[in-house]
This record gives C-alpha cells, sequence and structure tokens, in this order.
C-alpha cells in the first residue's frame, strides 16, 4: 500500500512536470537555461531526433515517438534518479535484488543470493535436499581420512542472520526457518557433525557488542568480519586436531611491529576499510602441479598460494569471496601482498576461489601432496541451492564413513564395503591403465575401479561378495604400500 501511494504521488508530480515541459524547452532555446544539450555530451551518443512520419511505416511510429520523447523530456535523468532515490532511501521500498535496511545497511534478496527469503524460513529443503547434504558432507570428511586429512565445511553467515536488528520492521520480526537451522537439524547425531562450522551465533554476539560485521552497502563481511572468519576456522581446528595452533591477532590500534609486518597481526585501515595483515615469514609462490601461478593476470580473482619455511600444516581450501575481498591485497597487480591471517602454524596454504570442491578436483590436489587440512567455505544462504559436488564417490564414502569396522577374516551377515589405501601408486610402463582391485579368498576379483597415480590414493568400492579374506591389489603398477580395511553396513 505504501508503495502505491509513492507511486501515485510522483505520477502526480510528473504529470506536473510533464505539462511544464514546453515552458523548460522554450527557456532552454530563447534563454540557455536548463542547458540539455549538456546530457548528450555526458551520455556521449546522439540524442533521438524528432520522428518524420511521412518517410516512417505506420507501426514504426509509436516506437519512434517513444525514443524521441525519453531523449527530449527535461531532467529526465534527474527525476528517475530522484524517484528511485526516495523510494529506496527514504520510503525503504525494494528495488532490483536490493533490500534498504536501517543506518544505511542494504540487504539482497533473489538469484544466488537470497538471504532475504532464507531468513523469512521461505526456502525449505525437502527431505532429499536434506540427505543429500548429509551425505555429502560425511561422504567429504570420510573421504578426506581415508587419504590422511581433516575435511572441514565452513558456512559463513550473511548479513540478515548478523544485523537483523536493522532490517526492515516487517521483515525482522518474522525469522523463519532458515537453510542452516534446517541443515543443523538434518546433521545432528552425525559422526560428521562437529566438521562443519557455521558462525552466526559469534558473528551475532559480536554485533551485539557494537560490531558492524558486514559492509553497509555491500554483501561481503567487513574488514572484522573477515578476520574473525579466519579466526573462528582456526578455532575449529584447535578444537578437533590441533590445540597447538595460534590465531592472528586483531587490533583495534595496532602496535608499530604489526604495522611494519614485523610481527603477525592484523587490522582495518579506517581509509580503506580493508583489512591488513601481517604474517611474516610467509610469501606468495607458484605452484604449477595444483594449477598457481602467482603472475595470473585474474588476480585478485584467481588462486593464490603462499608458503613459509619450516614445518607446518599444509591446508588447501576453496572459498567464495568473503575471505578475500576485505583483505587490503584486493587489488589488481598487487598478488605479491597476499597475505592470510591463518596464524604461524601452517606452512602452505592454498586457496582457490569462487565455485565449490568437485572429487574430481579434490584429486586432484592431494595428487602431489596430501594436505594436513581440506576446507570448503560459502555462506549459509547458498545451501538451499542444492548440495553441489556429491556423485557416487561420496556416496561411497559416506556409507563407508557410516559402517562399523569388519576384520577382514570375519564372517559377515550384511553388506561388506571395501576401502584400499594405495602409498604412491605409479604405472609400470606410460599408457597403462591403473586399476586398483579387491581379490577374494579364491583369487576372484570382486571389484575394480581405476585409480591415477599419486601420493596417495584411497578408493572406496562399495558392497563386495566373495569369500573372505579379502586382499588389495594394484594391476597395471606399483605402489609403496597398501592396506586395505572393510567395514560393515547393515
Amino acid at each position: 500500500m505504501r508503495a502505491r501511494k509513492i507511486d501515485l504521488a510522483f505520477l502526480a508530480l510528473w504529470a506536473a512536470i510533464l505539462l511544464a515541459s514546453p515552458i523548460f524547452k522554450a527557456s532552454a532555446k530563447f534563454c540557455g537555461w536548463p542547458d540539455f544539450q549538456r546530457r548528450a555530451i555526458e551520455e556521449n551518443r546522439i540524442l533521438a531526433p524528432r520522428p518524420n512520419f511521412k518517410s516512417l511505416p505506420l507501426r514504426q511510429w509509436g516506437r519512434a515517438v517513444d525514443a524521441w520523447y525519453d531523449d527530449n523530456f527535461a531532467w529526465r535523468s534527474d527525476i528517475i534518479r530522484l524517484y528511485k532515490s526516495f523510494l529506496f532511501n527514504v520510503a525503504m521500498c525494494p528495488i532490483g535484488d536490493q533490500v534498504p535496511g536501517y543506518g544505511g545497511m542494504v540487504f539482497r534478496r533473489n538469484g544466488t543470493w537470497p538471504e532475504i527469503e532464507d531468513y523469512l524460513g521461505a526456502i525449505r529443503m525437502d527431505n532429499q535436499m536434506r540427505s543429500d547434504w548429509r551425505t555429502l558432507i560425511e561422504g567429504r570428511v570420510a573421504w578426506a581420512e581415508a587419504h590422511g586429512a581433516h575435511y572441514i565445511e565452513a558456512i559463513a553467515p550473511v548479513k540478515i542472520q548478523t544485523h537483523s536488528e536493522r532490517a526492515p520492521w516487517a521483515i525482522r520480526n518474522m525469522p523463519g526457518a532458515s537453510s542452516r537451522i534446517q541443515l543443523e537439524d538434518a546433521l545432528r547425531g552425525s559422526f560428521a557433525e562437529t566438521n562443519v562450522l557455521f558462525f552466526t551465533r559469534e558473528f551475532r554476539k559480536e554485533a551485539a557488542r557494537g560490531r558492524e560485521m558486514f559492509y553497509l552497502e555491500d554483501h561481503h563481511v567487513s574488514a572484522f568480519g573477515c578476520w574473525r572468519l579466519y579466526s573462528g576456522i582456526v578455532a575449529r581446528l584447535r578444537d578437533l586436531w590441533y590445540p597447538w595452533l595460534d590465531m592472528t591477532p586483531y587490533y583495534d590500534e595496532p602496535p608499530e611491529s604489526v604495522r611494519e609486518r614485523r610481527e603477525a597481526g592484523a587490522y582495518t585501515n579506517p581509509e580503506t576499510r580493508r583489512l591488513v595483515v601481517s604474517s611474516p615469514g610467509y610469501s606468495p609462490c607458484n605452484v604449477p602441479d595444483i594449477g598457481i601461478f602467482m603472475d595470473n593476470p585474474q588476480f585478485p580473482m584467481c588462486p593464490v598460494y603462499v608458503r613459509r619455511p619450516g614445518i607446518g600444516l599444509y591446508l588447501a581450501m576453496r572459498h567464495d569471496s568473503l575471505l578475500r575481498f576485505p583483505l587490503s591485497s584486493w587489488r589488481r597487480g598487487c598478488a605479491h601482498e597476499i597475505a592470510i591471517p591463518f596464524g604461524n602454524g601452517f606452512s602452505d596454504i592454498a586457496m582457490f576461489i569462487f565455485k565449490r570442491f568437485s572429487t574430481e578436483e579434490l584429486e586432484g590436489i592431494v595428487g602431489p601432496r596430501v594436505p594436513d587440512v581440506i576446507i570448503e567455505e560459502f555462506p549459509e544462504c547458498k545451501i538451499s541451492l542444492g548440495a553441489f559436488g556429491l556423485d557416487e564417490t561420496m556416496r561411497r564414502a559416506a556409507e563407508f564413513g557410516r559402517a562399523q569396522p569388519l576384520e577382514s577374516g570375519s564372517a559377515a551377515s550384511g553388506h561388506t564395503l571395501a576401502l584400499a589405501v594405495f602409498e604412491n601408486p605409479k604405472k609400470e610402463e606410460e599408457g597403462a591403465e591403473l586399476r586398483a582391485e579387491i581379490v577374494d579368498a579364491e583369487g576372484h576379483v570382486v571389484a575394480s575401479e581405476p585409480v591415477a597415480p599419486g601420493a596417495r590414493r584411497a578408493i572406496f568400492f562399495g558392497a563386495i561378495e566373495g569369500k573372505a579374506p579379502f586382499s588389495a591389489e594394484l594391476r597395471g603398477g606399483r605402489a609403496d604400500g597398501k592396506r586395505i580395511e572393510l567395514r560393515l553396513s547393515p
């Protein structure tokens, strides 16, 4: 109703200006004011001329009049700009995919960033999507552990979930079951439940203390919010596996040692509002084996890699722009300035920006060297877009992760699931096909899957049948070591 009243008010204003248009045109012609010719110069194009009705076919009259009127209507651009500004900033009515909030904060809706709809609980995950998400995450965790790595799914918050107090009043008081809440429920009781990291509650606490965790006009987290994402990831790694990890400290007023990049730390540049990171010892480098090059002309929208001497963890990560856009190095030609606030516990950090992991990409990353930690990050409003990356490999890995251990010589009543792990598998000769096989006690090949050379390869075969005990074999090549693990799925 309010938007309709605004439209009617502007219709009246528009009609008044339309009636006054001949006066303004006459004034511009004889007195030089207003200078409508400036519009043509600013727009760098030739304005539509008055239509010649004698030479134009009748069916083109309407289009020609419309083009001429649009280009010669007095102050058309200013009126439209005024209308949009009033509608958005004063009346707080959405325009396109942007929704105005209080204090200059802008939220988003529709498309690939449906934070408003998700906040309201308007997007429901059906049983199949809930099952797919659980299967994907369990599969990723089991797959990573079989390769000797740890896996984290880091689901970043969105603005309206953090700063709901700035949302329009009609939306603010109507929170629903967001896809994050639905995913938390779907993961309850899963062996992979702690491998999923949510930030929303911590972000809300920071916002309640007066921190702005997002840029007002943008969907990205603020500089402090960016640091909070990194520190949250390190905290989860400390809690689960690496208690000795340290965090990059954040300073409201950084000491000179941090400003001069002599000690680790992070702070917000008040002029650029970007996160400045000091991480002594780390330096960007090329890693061709996984497709990372520092001279990539697409920087900063490209993968990056930083390394420091000494013993530390290797982390490989796929993420969106929330973890890179707020950094001070987010500028073309500044690849040498890239610094990541992950602390000093790592020796190698590979970060692949945009998209989501696929099994093929994961296999490519672990080929040259298996990371200690694999992380995927994306915002919570994209949960409802689907469990991307779920394939047969991850389904088998998830089933294996849920199953109970079984001794290789034991009798089984149920589905016997097999996992084979090969250390440094190589082809015997160029062009040979490398295959992993499960062989039973009678020498029968009961399962076979192709395998690529690499530092370590783990193959989930799914259910097998045959006479125990079973063994793992590598055809067409050799490996420095191998093992087989059997589990029982009811």
